[in-house]
């Protein structure tokens, strides 16, 4: 092999080590900072509060929380859970935002977020007659993402199918065709950004007995 051979083969395995290198650093630059990215593990929502959890990041020693409703809430903690009640409200948008940081060093993770409707609250049922009754529930904000159930379990095993899920824009509804002298139960879900649901309270309510009308 003459000099002109050697150099040029030395030089092309010089490129290849160079560009495994470029590899490696890239793909562990990129499991590096998803590792960094706090991943949510549970959200839950009532009327009035919402429970998020989140996995740990390693190097980070607390987390700082931004929920983002009718007004902005800052909040910073030392584990990776947190139930929030300030000022949550029934039926409105709240988008919450995550990120580890510590103390010494001020470095921070990547933020992680969410955006989710909270369920309304839902209120006794008036206009009651042996075959229906109005379904009543609070929101403050009027937004077309709300589902109506109503069953004659508290389980909601026996939903009636014409109130299974359907969607609504009031915070009123009339429910009809039902059996006098029995009992009925109704409530409402929200659905956020992830596919988690949400569920209000849980109202009951007995048609009257025409029998003694």
């Amino acid at each position: 092999m003459n000099k002109l051979d050697f150099l040029i083969k030395n030089f092309i395995g010089i490129k290849i080590l160079i560009a495994l290198s470029l590899c490696f650093s890239i793909c562990n630059c990129a499991l590096a900072q998803s590792v960094l990215k706090p991943q949510i593990t549970k959200v839950s929502a009532q009327y009035n509060a919402i429970e998020i959890a989140w996995n740990e990041v390693d190097g980070m020693e607390a987390y700082e929380i931004i929920v983002v409703g009718k007004k902005q809430h800052q909040y910073y903690i030392g584990n990776n859970h947190i139930t929030l009640t300030e000022e949550i409200e029934p039926g409105v948008v709240y988008s919450i935002y995550i990120r580890g940081f510590t103390f010494d060093e001020n470095e921070h993770s990547e933020q992680t977020s969410v955006c989710l409707l909270t369920p309304p609250l839902a209120l006794p049922a008036t206009t009651i007659t042996s075959n229906s009754f109005t379904a009543n529930w609070i929101r403050k904000q009027k937004i077309d993402e709300y589902y109506l159930y109503v069953a004659t379990d508290s389980t909601f095993s026996q939903i009636i199918p014409q109130y299974n899920g359907i969607i609504l824009k009031a915070a009123t509804k009339k429910i009809e065709n039902l059996i006098p002298d029995s009992l009925y139960y109704y409530r409402l879900k929200t659905i956020d950004l992830m596919g988690n649901e949400h569920f209000s309270n849980i109202m009951k309510v007995k048609t009257e007995n025409i029998r003694y009308k």
